[in-house]
């Protein structure tokens, strides 16, 4: 059974359980196929200057770093190789750089003191795959990144040497969408790109009670409050909405981390004739979200840009249409009268009357056809299949 070395650059734990779980939802497809084990680090933030001061001389003059073995911080299984690391004074952004990678090579090499892997697998460049090219440089064990994030190549040099080197030396650059493929080439990396999207576990996120008759139109929203999720456009959509809706039998529910600004948001909603038509919901455990799809008749999405989307094929897996914006995620997925309604970025009339039509049974979608559209691409059988011939063909 080959071995295979998995470095997240995020990972859930016991504390921030909903962080990173689509690594922790891919890594566990394979337990029976491979001998699978995770490297995962947590900087500790909370110390005295003094050593800060000792962690940046202990480095600059001696390359030393320390790390502290967290076993029971992040969650298993699979099982993780955690652990905690210091850095040092604040000014030193380079030296905190490397003080960080460092402790992940250390952390390796504490492992292979008596787990050797075949492979490395890194999600993310930055900093998993950084770190793999690391250790390909000084124990030449191959390695592979799957890229989910926004490329970014405006880090400071010293990183964005880093980065480009890893992309450049890793065996297979998979990324989850022709949008994030543009990006790459456009900035002339060297590598061996492959779009494999994401996965979205079919047995969790099903039809269910879709196809069952609901009272309240309910539209559900799910995003952070970030810029690239555009807030601003979402609540224009809103306010559209309810003034061209034909009843206020309606509710957005709009779940994620509104960063404090909740209030600001609902005193942008005040206009609205009924406020019970907004709900707020800042967490949602992990093993109740497929239910919240249950409850939806659409999924909206107003982003500016998605790497993919994650949250819009779930929706479609759970049969429910998706009206969204021209974001790239949505391309992997979008079939034209099949699934959803794309509309340009910003444009909150188009969503508003998207929604709307769906609302007046003017546009209607079949669930099962909504489902088969991302099953066979993205569901277990069809993303295991895809990423298992890679993990085949990847020898040393």
């Amino acid at each position: 059974m080959r071995k295979i070395l998995i470095i997240p650059s995020w990972y859930p734990s016991i504390y921030n359980p909903g962080l990173g779980t689509f690594f922790r939802e891919q890594t566990e497809l394979f337990n029976n196929e491979f001998e699978i084990r995770i490297l995962s680090g947590i900087q500790k933030t909370k110390i005295k200057r003094w050593k800060k001061l000792y962690n940046s001389a202990s480095f600059s003059f001696l390359k030393v770093v320390q790390i502290k073995g967290k076993p029971d911080y992040f969650i298993s299984p699979p099982p993780v190789s955690g652990f905690e690391f210091e850095c040092g004074v604040n000014l030193f952004k380079r030296s905190n750089y490397n003080i960080a990678i460092t402790s992940y090579i250390k952390a390796y090499e504490e492992i292979t003191a008596y787990w050797q892997p075949d492979i490395i697998h890194a999600f993310d460049t930055f900093i998993g795959g950084i770190v793999a090219s690391r250790i390909n440089k000084a124990h030449n064990i191959p390695y592979f990144i799957t890229e989910h994030n926004y490329l970014q190549f405006k880090n400071r040099s010293f990183i964005n040497r880093d980065f480009v080197e890893a992309i450049e030396r890793s065996r297979r650059v998979l990324l989850v969408s022709e949008y994030q493929l543009r990006n790459l080439l456009m900035y002339g990396v060297q590598c061996n790109p492959h779009i494999v999207g994401n996965y979205v576990n079919d047995s969790v996120f099903t039809l269910n009670e879709v196809l069952s008759f609901k009272n309240e139109f309910n539209i559900l929203f799910i995003g952070r409050y970030a810029y690239h999720k555009d807030f601003s456009t979402l609540i224009k959509t809103i306010i559209e909405y309810d003034k061209r809706s034909p009843d206020k039998n309606f509710c957005f529910t709009i779940i994620g981390d509104l960063a404090g600004q909740k209030e600001n948001i609902r005193i942008q909603l005040s206009e609205l004739i009924v406020s019970t038509n907004i709900r707020f919901v800042e967490f949602v455990d992990r093993k109740d979200i497929a239910s919240i799809f249950h409850k939806a008749n659409v999924f909206l999405s107003t982003s500016i840009a998605e790497t993919f989307g994650v949250g819009i094929c779930e929706a479609l897996m759970c049969g429910i249409p998706v009206v969204s914006t021209n974001n790239g995620g949505f391309d992997e997925m979008y079939v034209p009268g099949v699934n959803g309604i794309k509309t340009n970025i910003g444009d909150f009339s188009a969503l508003a009357e998207a929604l709307i039509k769906i609302r007046m049974n003017e546009i209607m979608f079949d669930p099962i056809k909504i489902r088969d559209s991302v099953k066979f691409k993205f569901g277990t059988q069809g993303f295991k299949s895809k990423l298992q011939a890679i993990y085949n063909s990847i020898n040393g």
